[in-house]
């Protein structure tokens, strides 16, 4: 019992001390009769109880927040704060993880890598505050469609205005990659911001994607040519997406 319901326990001191009084009165009998009714101080050995327990719900207490602090601190290290999607130390991790397990099991995966066009002039003309509500958005854009391009992908703030989505497994990916990459680009730049003062903007993004070759030494060499074909996109005027499907 102790042992199940031990936490609700506890977590709440109104359960805790009559359930560590109850515990211990079946051992407090047992001394008394031992003893043969011998008055050994009880209001002391009750005392002396109630320091036990409390030091033991101490421990406890302090352990949970040790516990919590480690929880925040290893949340903090792999999320972005501002956009609540994975930072790029995930990205990298989860990129260097696919690589292996494709040399391993031969899963083939992809990556859609894309920046906010012209960010900077967000930045210079609405101020930060409205550049940041911007990334924000764009990552709950993000949450909503990522898991209908794939049930086995995530994405990723890798820096700045850029994001990353990794599809963990080809297979799982509901249409073409083009397809897939012009949805995340009509779906972002269908997006609607309004600044403190009233004005109304809009963004566009552009794309570059690539998948797992064969020949890849590394698991960045996937992640070079997804930018290279960014930059692609930006070349050809921008508000664009190259992708693996077309060349």
């Amino acid at each position: 019992m102790a042992e199940k319901f031990g936490r609700q326990i506890i977590d709440r001191p109104l359960r805790y001390y009559p359930f560590c009084f109850l515990f211990a009165a079946p051992f407090m009998w047992a001394n008394w009769v031992s003893l043969r009714g011998i008055e050994v101080g009880w209001l002391w050995e009750i005392f002396a109880s109630l320091v036990v327990f409390y030091l033991i719900w101490f421990i406890y207490y302090e352990l949970k927040l040790r516990n919590q602090r480690h929880a925040l601190l290893l949340y903090e290290a792999r999320q972005d704060n501002l956009t609540q999607l994975y930072n790029f130390r995930v990205f990298n991790e989860d990129l260097n993880r696919a690589f292996r397990d494709y040399h391993k099991n031969g899963t083939r995966y992809l990556l859609y890598t894309f920046d906010v066009d012209h960010f900077k002039r967000v930045n210079d003309r609405y101020g930060h505050l409205e550049g940041n509500a911007v990334l924000r958005k764009v990552a709950a854009e993000l949450k909503q469609i990522v898991p209908e391009i794939s049930s086995h992908a995530e994405a990723y703030r890798v820096g700045g205005e850029e994001f990353s989505i990794l599809v963990f497994d080809v297979e799982t990916q509901h249409c073409s990659a083009n397809m897939a990459a012009n949805r995340v680009r009509k779906a972002i730049g269908n997006l609607n911001f309004t600044t403190q003062q009233g004005e109304q903007f809009q963004i566009t993004i552009s794309m570059g994607q690539d998948q797992i070759d064969a020949e890849d030494q590394n698991y960045l060499d996937l992640y070079k040519r997804a930018d290279k074909r960014l930059y692609r996109s930006k070349e050809a005027g921008r508000n664009r997406v190259t992708t693996s499907d077309v060349g």
